[in-house]
């Protein structure tokens, strides 16, 4: 009986278990099987914004996001921000129907990222 071919991650494990770059080696592999892309989050600021962006402004801001500031937490706050990874309203109740989709500060409009950081009229007012 023939044994089925070894799978890309088996591959690389009995490449080089142990040494050195194994981490660096992983990552690649995760990112070369990864479907998402910051080009999705671009495509979202788009209909959010309702402007045309460019792939050139969306480098520029995101590279600004990293390094206008030496403060880790900064950075990560400016990147949650841009990759929309922020837990809001509207993705809470796709999880649990029981939770509101609605905004937590006004409870009228619906709690999607865009509103809870700019369109809620209880944000305007700080």
């Amino acid at each position: 009986m023939l044994a089925p071919p070894l799978s890309i991650l088996e591959k690389a494990l009995i490449k080089n278990p142990f040494g050195k770059g194994i981490i660096s080696d992983f990552y690649d592999l995760l990112l070369a099987f990864a479907s998402e892309s910051s080009n999705s989050r671009l495509n979202a600021w788009k209909t959010d914004l309702q402007e045309d962006l460019t792939l050139e402004q969306w480098s520029t801001a995101c590279k600004a996001a990293q390094t206008q500031t030496g403060n880790t937490r900064l950075k990560l706050l400016q990147y949650n921000w841009l990759m929309r990874v922020y837990i809001t309203p509207e993705k809470l109740n796709k999880c649990n129907a029981n939770i509101p989709d609605t905004c937590t500060r006004c409870g009228e409009e619906k709690g999607t990222l865009f509103h809870c950081l700019w369109l809620c009229p209880r944000i305007k007012e700080l």
